[in-house]
């Protein structure tokens, strides 16, 4: 059997991953899968599972390859793990950095999925579904994980306006969902692809989260699934750009469970130097309970300005206000990473330059910081460059020397490595 599985054909991708010698990897990933769920594309949205491995999932078109271990393990062969109806995954101990990635954002965000679901048929599954050509809407639903993740767990998916890419469909019926959850309106997935999916998974009714434009989408997504109720902790509620992606996706890994209640905390979008009409009355309008309820500006006064950090100060006068901002995006996502207290047992990093890519990656951040409150080993979400670490990421990781380190994209968009840059 060779070492890289290359199963062809419409439903199907390669996946490989090689780490080798001191930790350090090399290799490409891609992937596929199979099926079902319930269809018809309404307001509301669901719940759902979770779950995190290093086996590769059992079906014959995909396998995960790693090779090496520890400083000393150049030549070393590594264990070797038959999978009934698989391909031969291979695994040694002591590697710390993984690769995983497509030949396209879709097949990447495919190959997070089969990451952190290698058996989902075990599990009630809920798939996000979000536009792979443009971030506006798409960065919000990193969140949602954190929520799903305390009950079933989801996993997010990539689609194009007009149609499902066939490794994507491919993943759709692996999956079998129960539950299928759009983010963004027709402008972004079509009602043509919300009907392809209801087809390919046999979900019928399926959830839109759409509003005017991407402020209010973000307001969509926050209101029916993150409820607050009296008697719990206030939680947070989260202010990034809505002008650029990093910013929204990074703040995913303080999204979850900050207090008892098992709260999950949204999003919001902004402008620059003004606060949109829907985020502003999202603010306002919220209960007494939640005057004590902190508020967290991810991004310095580049992304959102002092003028809009007043405006909810006077929104809120009651809450706690925290600004978690650098001198740019990878410091930006740094500063966050670091802001929480415990070690965690997950950094998965991906190219600052590019959304799709960092979407997934902090949409499993999400879901892996709610399932592992319990632990307090919640993962982390860095962005890098292309040949090495940005100097505030790589201060991080030195931060985090337990963690696994997981690398979304392939090699030409994502440097998987210990070399900061110059």
């Amino acid at each position: 059997m060779s070492r890289h599985c290359v199963s062809r054909g419409s439903l199907a991708a390669r996946r490989s991953v090689s780490v080798q010698g001191n930790g350090r990897a090399v290799g490409a990933d891609d992937l596929p899968r199979t099926q079902r769920g319930s269809g018809q594309v309404g307001e509301v949205a669901g719940t759902r599972r979770r779950r995190r491995g290093l086996t590769c999932a059992t079906v014959s078109v995909a396998c995960l390859v790693l090779t090496g271990g520890g400083a000393n393990a150049a030549g070393r062969q590594g264990s070797q793990l038959r999978l009934e109806g698989s391909p031969v995954l291979e695994a040694t101990a002591g590697g710390t950095w993984e690769r995983v990635g497509g030949p396209d954002r879709y097949a990447t965000a495919v190959a997070v999925s089969q990451r952190r679901f290698p058996n989902p048929l075990a599990r009630n599954t809920k798939v996000v579904i979000v536009s792979g050509e443009d971030f506006p809407d798409a960065s919000v639903a990193a969140a949602i994980p954190a929520l799903d993740d305390l009950r079933s767990g989801s996993t997010m998916l990539l689609v194009k306006k007009q149609g499902i890419p066939p490794v994507v469909e491919a993943e759709l019926r692996r999956l079998h969902p129960e539950e299928i959850s759009i983010v963004g309106g027709p402008g972004a997935v079509s009602e043509g692809v919300a009907t392809s999916l209801r087809t390919v998974t046999g979900v019928a009714q399926i959830s839109r989260f759409a509003g005017a434009d991407r402020y209010e989408t973000s307001v969509k997504v926050a209101t029916p699934l993150f409820l607050w109720m009296e008697g719990y902790e206030p939680g947070r509620v989260f202010i990034a750009s809505g002008e650029d992606f990093a910013d929204a996706v990074t703040a995913a890994q303080l999204n979850p469970l900050q207090n008892s209640s098992g709260v999950a905390a949204p999003v919001l979008l902004t402008r620059r130097d003004s606060l949109p009409p829907s985020v502003r009355d999202y603010l306002r309008d919220q209960p007494p309970w939640m005057e004590d309820q902190e508020v967290v500006v991810v991004g310095g006064p580049g992304a959102v300005s002092e003028r809009v950090a007043a405006e909810i100060r006077t929104l809120r006068p009651e809450a706690k206000f925290t600004r978690l901002g650098g001198k740019d995006r990878y410091e930006t996502a740094a500063k966050v990473a670091r802001s929480r207290a415990e070690q965690p047992a997950h950094v998965y990093l991906a190219t600052g330059r590019d959304f799709p890519d960092a979407l997934v990656a902090a949409s499993a951040v999400s879901g892996d910081v709610a399932a592992s409150v319990a632990s307090g080993t919640a993962s982390r979400i860095l962005l890098t460059l292309k040949d090495c670490h940005p100097l505030s990421t790589a201060a991080a990781l030195t931060a985090f020397p337990l963690a696994a380190r997981t690398v979304v994209g392939q090699a030409d968009v994502a440097y998987l490595g210990t070399r900061a840059c110059p």
